[in-house]
């Protein structure tokens, strides 16, 4: 063993001993040897710490102490896991109250620690350097509030020259605010731009925003839960070119083969202004301004008319009656096409004055007519001789008809035409024919005729007929059985239904 000696020093190179409890005014450690365990000098005014032939602590020339380093940065430079079972506090008295957080020789944070127990805020920041706060930048703000009108726990970053995005924590409830100070509600985001995203990680994955309220699962005797979409006032128009943006809300699905509203039990329900406009059962049934949707009805409307827009200006409003009672429209079981036009049904073509020409014609009737009727007023020509109607299918046909009218103040008959259904025998020139012939569908090849005529001067006509068609008929047309005389007075028409 080295001498030693109390109250003063001694040099060497091997380490100092010491196996009972010394008390010495003054020990000087020049040996830079690593003991096994002890204290050296590893440099010049230094001193160290060793365990287990290891280095394990240091003190610099300038008193910094490293734990894990041989060459402190800071007053304390520990290089490792630290752990505190207590508080740590890192300030230094002062107006400022700043410290240094640092590695090596770079200054990677500020910690500031506002100590004023009674009342105003206390803070902790960390920031990117140690200038002057107004130029931090990547600032991280924790922020307590002791004062009773407003207790709140602040997360802050701060950008160079953009205003702060907080996330606050409220007191009572802890409401937190993204972009506010003051969160009106549990969860409240602030700010242009905003989006609340849940994405899922995978394609296969889920993602889901759920509103549930207290115990809903076992006892759902809640008032409600909702999404609610505020409009705003930006100008212009939305998506959709005819809706204006102003006061518009959207609920958007985008990049969707399918989108899809969906409930696992109940009615979906539809409203404005606080009222029930349309439901969706839980079968498929459709209820318009009713909740009564009855099994069987796929739509139910109430307290209005159901409107038909044709491609151009044409409507069809259907409307149940006013009294009570129900009524139903059935429609043939076979294939085709049914046609409601008009008033009844009927369609009225423009009356035609019969004052000149051989022949007059109406065309335009359409394919799916089951029924045509033809009305005289005064009708007549300027020669004996005997009217006929004829039909056809993009032309007029005057064959395959057998017609015959009887005359019946004197028993005459016009014997069987085959050009048109004839109305009635030769009469005197300007005698006028009144009344009306209906021609109807008998199949699809088939039509029949049936009319009834009174001449000016007396004589009253009946007949009827049969044609074989080639085609649907779209036109009517009044003439001749000689196809020569000309017609001089009266009016024609032409209803089909």
């Amino acid at each position: 063993m080295t001498d030693f000696l109390f109250g003063g020093m001694v040099q060497g190179n091997t380490p100092i001993n010491i196996s009972s409890a010394v008390i010495a005014d003054n020990v000087s450690v020049t040996g830079s040897g690593l003991p096994t365990v002890g204290i050296f000098s590893p440099n010049t005014n230094q001193l160290g710490f060793a365990t287990n032939s290891t280095q394990r602590m240091v003190i610099n020339s300038s008193g910094q102490v490293g734990i894990g380093s041989s060459i402190p940065a800071a007053a304390l430079d520990v290089v490792g896991t630290a752990n505190f079972t207590s508080r740590l506090l890192i300030y230094t008295q002062g107006s400022s109250n700043l410290a240094g957080i640092s590695t090596n020789a770079t200054i990677i944070g500020t910690v500031a620690k506002n100590v004023s127990p009674s009342g105003g805020q206390g803070t902790l920041q960390i920031h990117s350097n140690d200038s002057d706060a107004s130029s931090l930048q990547g600032s991280i703000s924790l922020i307590t509030d002791p004062t009773a009108t407003n207790r709140r726990l602040t997360f802050q970053s701060i950008e160079q020259g953009v205003a702060g995005r907080n996330i606050t924590f409220q007191e009572n409830g802890g409401s937190v605010g993204i972009g506010t100070t003051i969160p009106a509600n549990q969860f409240e985001s602030y700010g242009d731009g905003n989006r609340l995203v849940s994405r899922a990680a995978t394609i296969g994955g889920a993602a889901t925003i759920e509103a549930q309220v207290s115990n809903y699962w076992s006892t759902p005797t809640y008032t409600g839960t909702a999404l609610l979409q505020y409009g705003s006032t930006a100008a212009g128009n939305s998506e959709i070119a005819t809706i204006v943006a102003a006061q518009a809300g959207a609920l958007r699905f985008q990049n969707n083969s399918n989108s899809l509203i969906y409930t696992n039990s109940g009615p979906l329900i539809f409203g404005t202004i606080d009222t029930e406009r349309m439901r969706i059962t839980s079968l498929g049934n459709v209820g318009i301004n009713t909740t009564s949707v009855t099994a069987g009805t796929m739509l139910a409307i109430a307290g209005g008319n159901i409107s038909l827009y044709g491609s151009t200006s044409g409507v069809i409003n259907l409307a149940a009656p006013a009294a009570a009672g129900t009524n139903t429209i059935t429609f043939p079981a076979a294939s085709g096409t049914v046609q409601l036009t008009g008033q009844g049904g009927i369609t009225a073509l423009t009356a035609v004055a019969t004052t000149s020409g051989t022949a007059i014609l109406f065309t335009g009737i359409p394919s799916t007519v089951r029924r045509i009727t033809v009305n005289f007023q005064n009708v007549s020509i300027n020669n004996t001789g005997v009217m006929q109607i004829q039909i056809g299918s993009g032309s007029v046909q005057n064959t395959g008809y057998t017609s015959q009218a009887y005359q019946l103040n004197n028993a005459a008959s016009t014997g069987v035409v085959t050009t048109g259904f004839g109305l009635g025998v030769s009469q005197a020139a300007s005698s006028g024919l009144h009344g009306s012939i209906i021609i109807s569908y008998l199949s699809a090849t088939i039509w029949t005729a049936v009319w009834q005529f009174y001449f000016t001067g007396g004589a009253n006509f009946t007949g009827a007929g049969t044609v074989t068609v080639s085609g649907a008929p779209d036109r009517v047309n009044l003439t001749t059985v000689a196809g020569t005389a000309t017609f001089n007075q009266g009016t024609l028409n032409v209803l089909y239904e």
